[in-house]
């Protein structure tokens, strides 16, 4: 199998688009999720919103 064919996150949101008020960000530690929290820390859209995290076990 190839890689992934999305390279950046996607937003998966319902019909009537509500702005985001916080963020949850799952992640096992792992490059590809550490990654993905600097994008998160970098992001302008996400300044200023609370963010939780949840730490998942390594595969």
């Amino acid at each position: 199998m190839g890689g992934r064919a999305v390279k950046r996150p996607v937003l998966v949101t319902t019909e009537t688009y509500r702005e985001p008020t916080r963020v949850l960000f799952a992640f096992d530690g792992s490059g590809v999720t550490r990654k993905g929290v600097e994008m998160l820390a970098d992001s302008p859209l996400l300044k200023g919103l609370p963010l939780g995290k949840m730490r998942l076990p390594a595969h």
